[in-house]
């Protein structure tokens, strides 16, 4: 008998032990939640659960499901949010608000909890007001901007709540902080409106990225340029890690022919703008030389008129074309190099030619043709007077620069003592250039 006694009373004991009371899940503001009784030998109770904020405590039954006690569904709301329809209500000021739970089951049972804040991730979208509202974007222009951040567990109050540690902008290493508040009483949002502009700095010759807020302005280069905005919350306001969001500057694709030249002292180059098709706005500069307007550059490598300059030189052109509120930038390399010399030459020696016999043979040979790719170089060849007789001749590379043409003779334009040979150089395009010579028979 006595051996009973013991046994039921170490039951007891372990009973007791193993009574539990908690809040399953932990509550978070606006979401659903129980508080459970479980380990007690009650089938039915009652649980008083108190807002140590505002003093005020709510009366709850619990009722058994399997094999523990339960309260209704629970919900964590402020004075600003809608319940559920199918929840008790369990009013707070704000996340961070203590609730303590207790009841007199199981000799007596409590547990304190913390409103946790609510739930969602933080993400980033980045918006352009157009002629059917807010569209999302992955880049930026010209145009109406709003950056929003979505983070509902900053949401804690009835009021607007501020963001922790602002809106960070980033561009490469310069940093601008924003001050933001939540767009609304329970949005869980921060919202920053700006006014994006592409613009052409004529006095520093480069396209510009314009961010205007409030009484604020921040500009900076805008090619290949990337725009972060990040989070910099610290951790004791939120267990989620900071978010950014990276933006490139779109520019208009601007495309010219050619992208390089090699062109010679005293000719000219032509330069084309190829794409926008159709620009409100183009705008040339060579070097820092003033700035010409229209959608084809012609530039001349004049002769200089003291002293011959270290060749090769280079020149940089730069064009600025614009379509709508949108401007793009190309640039063209030039290289100015000597002029090609073209001669009559011995086939033989290689040597310049004063003169020629009417029936002997000659070469014409061009030098110092710099830069160019093309392995045959085209050359008219006539004969003064009211008969011509021009043909085209084909010069194939012999070395840098230099180009040959097979033997020829001035019988093939009928010529005679007295009459004299002309050659001149078909530059290839773009280049336009007045290469030529004569060459007296004798």
């Amino acid at each position: 008998m006595r051996t009973l006694v013991i046994l039921l009373s170490l039951g007891a004991v372990f009973a007791a032990q193993a009574a539990e009371i908690r809040f399953d899940p932990e509550p978070k503001l606006l979401g659903k939640f129980q508080i459970v009784v479980e380990g007690v030998q009650e089938r039915s109770g009652k649980v008083w659960l108190l807002n140590m904020a505002s003093g005020k405590l709510w009366e709850l039954p619990l009722v058994l499901e399997g094999a523990v006690l339960k309260t209704p569904v629970l919900q964590a709301v402020r004075a600003c949010d809608t319940p559920d329809e199918d929840v008790k209500a369990i009013e707070i000021a704000s996340a961070g608000d203590t609730l303590v739970a207790a009841t007199e089951l199981g000799c007596g049972l409590s547990v304190t909890q913390k409103i946790g804040p609510r739930e969602g991730n933080p993400a980033f979208e980045v918006q352009i007001l157009s002629e059917e509202g807010w569209m999302r974007v992955c880049t930026l222009s010209t145009g109406r901007f709003r950056v929003l951040l979505r983070a509902p567990f900053l949401d804690r109050t009835c009021d607007p709540d501020p963001l922790p540690g602002g809106l960070v902008l980033q561009v490469g290493n310069e940093r601008k902080t924003v001050s933001l508040r939540e767009s609304g009483p329970t949005t869980g949002e921060f919202v920053f409106e700006f006014q994006g502009k592409l613009e052409l700095d004529r006095e520093k010759a480069e396209l510009i990225y314009r961010m205007e807020w409030a009484e604020e302005s921040w500009s900076f280069p805008a090619l290949c340029q990337t725009v972060t905005f990040h989070s910099a919350w610290e951790k004791e306001h939120t267990p989620w890690e900071n978010v950014k969001l990276e933006l490139k500057v779109a520019t208009l694709e601007v495309t010219v022919g050619p992208m390089a030249v090699f062109l010679p002292t005293g000719c000219r180059a032509r330069i084309d703008l190829l794409r926008p098709e159709e620009p409100d706005e183009v705008l040339w500069q060579v070097s820092g030389w003033g700035w010409v307007s229209g959608k084809t550059l012609e530039i001349a490598a004049e002769e200089p008129a003291l002293s011959l300059p270290n060749f090769p030189y280079a020149l940089l052109v730069q064009v600025f074309a614009r379509a709508g509120a949108n401007w793009g930038k190309a640039q063209i390399a030039i290289t100015v190099v000597e002029r090609p010399h073209i001669s009559f030459v011995n086939p033989e020696s290689k040597e310049k030619l004063e003169s020629l016999p009417a029936d002997a043979s000659f070469k014409i040979r061009v030098e110092k043709a710099m830069g160019l790719a093309d392995e045959i170089l085209k050359v008219r060849l006539g004969k003064l007077g009211l008969h011509p007789l021009p043909k085209e001749v084909e010069l194939r590379r012999v070395g840098e620069g230099i180009y040959e043409s097979d033997p020829l003779n001035p019988r093939e334009w009928q010529a005679r003592p007295g009459d004299f040979l002309w050659a001149e150089l078909e530059y290839p395009a773009p280049i336009t250039c007045a290469i030529a010579t004569l060459l007296p028979l004798r």
